[in-house]
């Protein structure tokens, strides 16, 4: 989530002390990845357009328009940026974090957001005034009712299901069945089925199904036609891809490109 930032803020942000919100603005023109790196902080970005995709030990996180993205403070995580990126991140103190998710998350956005970064991008470094502390709580308070959002896609942690969900998050439109991923990394199709859905919470199809949905984000945030994205990612018709982009993130693929 950083942006091009000077050696000052860069070391503001990355200590625990100091002011308790930093705010900053991301842009960026072409597609852009950070190496897997932590801060101090509790870290809060949101996107005007583009697309961001965060990846943890746990697993990958896709951040479109509207949404809020969170990492706690000291989890480490990697991002990329696709297409013409726009928008904040934002770097909370630790002792503010108590009442966000312990676990990185994507969140709905309230529109009071917005415009309290805004503001709070103006901000000095020091003692916040009893006006910015107000807006800082309302802030707070936002964040900790936001609904977490369906944009996640969890990892298992065992060896030979990590494999295989690397392998399908790298190239979803693979067509190999369940049995023939499970022969691929040595394991029985039931203990792949039953494992796989103990470990990320969703049984293995329905996981393979939000593989493809993120990457069509990235590919569509990336200037990609939609029917090229759905060609690319393995489905029979253009029509069946739309029709389970909007059921997830009830849009069309269209709709989504216009505004990424």
């Amino acid at each position: 989530m950083s942006s091009s930032v000077n050696s000052i803020l860069r070391n503001a942000i990355d200590r625990s002390d100091g002011a308790r919100l930093i705010v900053l603005r991301m842009e960026a023109g072409e597609r852009r990845e950070s190496e897997p790196h932590r801060h101090a902080r509790g870290q809060l970005g949101a996107l005007n357009a583009g697309l961001m995709t965060i990846d943890t030990a746990a697993g990958r996180w896709v951040m479109p328009p509207g949404r809020i993205g969170w990492i706690p403070p000291g989890f480490l995580h990697a991002a990329q940026l696709h297409g013409t990126v726009e928008g904040w991140s934002a770097y909370l103190a630790p002792g503010d974090c108590a009442t966000l998710p312990a676990e990185p998350c994507v969140l709905a956005c309230s529109a009071l957001v917005a415009p309290i970064m805004e503001r709070a991008s103006q901000w000095d470094e020091g003692a916040l005034q009893p006006p910015q502390q107000r807006l800082l709580e309302v802030l707070l308070d936002e964040l900790a009712v936001a609904l977490a959002q369906p944009l996640q896609l969890p990892f298992p942690q065992e060896r030979r299901l990590v494999r295989i969900a690397r392998a399908l998050a790298s190239e979803p439109g693979d067509k190999r069945s369940l049995d023939e991923w499970a022969r691929w990394a040595g394991l029985s199709g039931r203990s792949l089925s039953r494992n796989f859905a103990k470990e990320t919470g969703m049984p293995f199809v329905q996981w393979r199904q939000l593989a493809r949905m993120v990457q069509a984000l990235e590919q569509l945030a990336g200037g990609m036609p939609v029917n090229q994205v759905a060609w690319s990612l393995g489905y029979e018709s253009v029509s069946t891809f739309i029709a389970a982009f909007k059921r997830l993130f009830g849009a069309t693929p269209s709709q989504f490109a216009v505004r990424s």
